[in-house]
């Protein structure tokens, strides 16, 4: 069923509709933990929050600490919370 989810997240994020999106990998990772969904599910906040996307990174990361894709999302998300922070 998690994958379900994750596959309905893809959807709503190739249609621009970051939050909904967002919704269905939180849904998906209640379900059952995967850094690669925790990896989308950042990418998909970081349209919208500056938290968030940290957050759900960091988690990606202590389930797979190699994944590049997460420590480029996370490394993009401090960016902005730090240029959001300088205005």
């Amino acid at each position: 069923m998690y994958q379900a989810w994750g596959e309905l997240g893809l959807v709503h994020r190739n249609l621009g509709q970051f939050e909904e999106a967002a919704a269905c990998y939180k849904r998906s990772v209640a379900l059952e933990e995967d850094f690669s969904t925790y990896t989308l599910l950042a990418a998909v906040e970081y349209e919208f929050d500056v938290e968030q996307p940290i957050i759900h990174a960091e988690k990606a990361l202590q389930l797979n600490p190699d994944w590049d894709e997460a420590e480029t999302v996370l490394a993009e998300a401090k960016k902005k919370r730090s240029s959001n922070r300088d205005h």
